[in-house]
């Protein structure tokens, strides 16, 4: 669906939320045909429940509640047809007087007697539920009597203008009933503000920048169905709002899984999402002709609300075109958020390095599941690499062995509170590197991100205690300082520069140049990366090579930087071969006698492509680079 589709949609839809109105009248939520509803009325205008409000007398007895209910008035009570004793002995008396000021006058005129009856007790059986009342009467007082252990209450129907006093309270059934519900209503709208809040957090949390192009077309759906009820001339109500929930719940995941992800991923996902709306919608939507006016309401809004969900998220056809995975240097950190690290630094210096990594397999478990972009990397690798695909297992143990790599390069190259066990590839570069070690001359190491080199810097202090080398050379490393990496900010606060220099790549001139060979002709040793191509702008200057059968690009200025230094190169890697062991590889490159300096840095790429070639084969599960590394193939 194009953009300006869903825009004119939006509007047309929207423009009814001026037409809304809020309510919870209690008759709108019950609607019969118009037969059924007349009968009803007729039904209930025979007893109580037509009353707008009622009047309810309280009292100790039923005999109090009798007495309060005649005393305010009340029309049409319980007292009119049972009057109190109090009452009833009135009323006695009054027959008394009148027979005795009338009997005399009657005698007078027609000399007939008076025959006296003397007027029955109070009947106490019509009231008293311990014995046997009149059916008929008990039939029609047992709805307007309500007792309990401490009271007695008298329940008549409230005459207009009628007004409460004391032991005499008017309730109204409708007006409670709609207190509540606008209770209710108000308590579901906080509840959806603290649920859009917490939901808008862990989106951040776990999407970062690409939160709007998931809030936004649930939000416009949210509109456009409040104005489509409004549209409809529907009440929103407290079953309205509670429908909110669903929909948008249901929305935010046609919004997730509606993202660009590569060709045939793609396809699947989008019928996947469109047979779970089409079942939503359908279901739910059903509900919209039913007699009852609430589920009828409920389905008319879940219904609009998934379809505006459903539309709204599907991709633009500007943005529907396959996705590439981003460079590494446009990629943010995955689950790097500040006070997470913080965390995880202060239980590594606190518990060490086991309960460190023990942490990430609990911190990898949550962030797998949104890490798309180096799954979808990891799998381009393996497919380049020619063996079968890798299974959901094998993406989260490569994963988890990048961030175990992180718990070691922070333990080498801050606190040192358990540095690994580094054993050497014994060989012609090893020999050749210990030798030049112990001699006291420096090198040039071209290093990978095969592996973690960061750790190699504790390979003089492991083997020391085993022979040689003895000597800890100082070591200057190359980092890309620009990035905008979180785990970068942290673990420069704590790194230790005891025997380590790190200078960042964007600074490097004549001067640094200089400084380097210098470094090395005083038996240091300075490290640069050969497999990451450049940032930005300076991809001109790459160089081209093919790797594991494809074109790929490499970054020239290291080669070139590494021939200035006229010292001896030597490619390396530091591959994990246990929990907390390494093994390290070195491989001297040996320059051609012709070719001149173009010839020297063709040569060198061309040695370093062949040798990480053989080394990635070797331990495909230390692969770690996490972008498009074959973008150019």
């Amino acid at each position: 669906m194009s953009l300006p589709a869903k825009i004119v949609l939006f509007l047309l839809a929207v423009s009814g939320v001026f037409r809304l109105k809020f309510g919870n009248d209690p008759s709108q939520f019950y609607r019969p045909d118009p037969f059924l509803a007349a009968g009803e009325k007729a039904f209930f205008d025979l007893g109580m429940a037509s009353a707008e409000s009622l009047a309810v007398v309280s009292g100790f007895s039923v005999q109090d509640a009798l007495e309060r209910e005649e005393a305010a008035g009340v029309k049409g009570g319980v007292s009119e047809i049972v009057p109190s004793f109090a009452r009833q002995r009135e009323n006695a008396a009054l027959v008394d007087r009148l027979c005795e000021k009338e009997g005399a006058a009657y005698t007078a005129a027609t000399g007939l007697p008076v025959v006296r009856r003397s007027v029955p007790p109070p009947d106490e059986a019509l009231l008293d539920a311990s014995a046997p009342p009149h059916p008929m009467l008990a039939k029609m007082l047992a709805p307007r009597i309500v007792r309990d252990p401490w009271f007695t209450y008298l329940v008549t129907p409230a005459p207009k203008g009628f007004k409460p006093s004391q032991g005499v309270a008017v309730f109204s059934p409708r007006a409670a009933l709609q207190s509540v519900f606008d209770e209710y209503q108000r308590e579901a709208f906080r509840l959806l503000e603290w649920s859009l809040a917490c939901l808008a957090a862990l989106l951040v949390a776990m999407f970062g920048r690409r939160v709007p192009a998931y809030a936004m077309p649930v939000l416009g759906a949210a509109l456009a169905t409040a104005g489509v009820l409004g549209w409809m001339g529907e009440t929103l109500n407290f079953f309205h709002v509670l429908c909110f929930f669903v929909f948008v719940g249901l929305g935010m995941d046609y919004a997730i899984f509606h993202a660009p992800v590569p060709g045939a991923a793609r396809t699947i996902r989008s019928r996947v999402v469109l047979f779970s709306f089409l079942s939503s919608f359908v279901g739910l939507g059903l509900l919209a002709f039913t007699d009852l006016a609430v589920t009828r309401a409920m389905g008319r809004t879940l219904a609009t609300g998934l379809l505006f969900s459903y539309l709204f998220s599907l991709p633009s056809r500007a943005t529907s075109r396959e996705p590439r995975t981003a460079a590494w240097h446009e990629q943010r950190e995955q689950s790097a958020g500040r006070l997470r690290l913080l965390f995880m630094w202060n239980l590594y210096a606190l518990f060490g390095k086991t309960a460190a990594k023990l942490a990430t397999v609990a911190v990898m478990a949550f962030v797998y599941p949104f890490a798309r972009p180096a799954r979808r990397s990891l799998e381009k690798f393996y497919s380049v690499l020619g063996g079968a695909r890798p299974g959901t297992f094998a993406l989260f143990r490569h994963l988890l062995g990048f961030a175990w790599s992180l718990v070691d390069k922070t333990d080498a190259c801050t606190l040192k509170k358990n540095l690994p066990r580094i054993a050497a590839r014994d060989d012609d570069g090893w020999r050749d590197f210990s030798r030049l070690v112990e001699s006291g001359r420096g090198a040039f190491l071209v290093s990978t991100h095969l592996g973690t080199a960061e750790v190699l810097p504790a390979l003089p202090v492991a083997l020391a205690s085993g022979g040689a080398p003895a000597r800890i050379p100082r070591v200057h490393a190359f980092q890309q300082m620009s990035h905008d990496a979180v785990f970068t900010d942290v673990f420069m606060r704590h790194f230790d520069h005891s025997s380590v220099t790190l200078h960042p790549v964007e600074e490097i001139g004549v001067e640094t140049a200089v400084e380097m060979k210098d470094a090395i002709s005083r038996g240091e040793l300075v490290i640069m990366a050969g497999d990451r191509p450049s940032a930005g702008a300076a991809r001109t200057r790459d160089a081209t090579a093919r790797f594991l059968g494809v074109p790929c690009r490499w970054p020239r200025g290291t080669f070139v930087f590494a021939r200035l230094m006229e010292s001896p190169v030597f490619f390396v890697t530091c591959v994990r071969t246990g929990f907390n062991s390494f093994e390290a590889h070195f491989e001297r490159f040996a320059p051609p006698e012709e070719g001149g300096a173009s010839g020297i840095e063709k040569a060198m790429l061309d040695g370093y492509v062949a040798f990480l070639e053989r080394e990635t084969r070797a331990r495909p599960s230390e692969w770690f680079h996490f972008h498009d590394f074959f973008a150019d193939s």
